[in-house]
């Protein structure tokens, strides 16, 4: 179907998965702008004016979706089994130890800044340290199944989240007549309350049971690109040159 490498290697290889959602995110975002747009009855804008605000719109989208999907792309990027090579995990493991030591001991990352902040760096990067330390000692097949997981958990996140926000921007559409704005920040500093109302105003269970059928529907259909990400090995350079592109 594609005879060019560069578009066989978007639609099948590593990084088509994220290739995928950002398509995803374009045309969500173009079918919410649209959706907006018609539910207005009095629509006095020009084709010039109309074409333009779907051209921003899709450069806005554009970057958010980058900008949304960039740790799954940083993911695919430094996926590789050569840091679980015996040569590299006499470096890496020393280097790692002493990095923890160093944050831990000195005051190369002021604590005070914001304890909670540092605690939590730290424990990041000890279980990161014990998970690698696992994989290590873990056959190849291990180290795969663990990557599917992580792909599988952080797309799953991804697309309920792009479709969460799809539906939270029609209600708020609705009610004010407008996309995100300062009342939407206010939603976020009186997050109980504002849940609260929600729950209350709108049937959220039938919402959320809906966009959670349609998230395992569209991660059904993305399964075989999860696959291909894991699988299909690619060079380091043409790696970062997907980064390039996607970022």
């Amino acid at each position: 179907m594609f005879k060019s490498p560069l578009l066989q290697s978007c639609a099948r290889g590593r990084f088509s998965i994220a290739y995928t959602l950002i398509l995803f995110t374009l045309v969500l975002s173009f079918v919410t702008r649209l959706a907006l747009y018609f539910s207005v009855t009095d629509k006095e804008i020009s084709a010039a004016d109309f074409t333009g605000m779907f051209a921003i719109g899709f450069l806005y989208d554009l970057l958010i979706g980058s900008l949304l999907i960039s740790p799954i792309i940083l993911h695919l990027v430094f996926q590789n089994d050569f840091i679980y090579q015996r040569s590299a995990f006499r470096f890496i493991l020393p280097a790692a130890l002493l990095v923890i030591l160093l944050l831990v001991f000195t005051k190369i990352i002021p604590k005070d800044f914001s304890p909670e902040l540092f605690m939590g760096l730290i424990a990041y990067l000890c279980i990161r340290l014990v998970i690698y330390i696992v994989l290590y000692i873990r056959p190849l097949k291990s180290r795969i199944a663990w990557r599917k997981g992580i792909l599988w958990f952080s797309i799953t996140l991804t697309v309920f989240a792009l479709l969460l926000n799809a539906v939270s921007e029609w209600f708020f559409w609705n009610e004010f007549s407008s996309r995100y704005n300062f009342i939407a920040v206010d939603y976020l500093v009186y997050t109980s309350e504002v849940l609260g109302n929600i729950w209350e105003s709108y049937p959220m269970g039938l919402v959320l049971t809906g966009l959670l059928a349609s998230c395992i529907a569209l991660i059904y259909l993305f399964r075989h690109h999860v696959i291909n990400s894991v699988v299909v090995p690619m060079p380091a350079m043409r790696r970062f040159r997907h980064l390039f592109v996607l970022l």
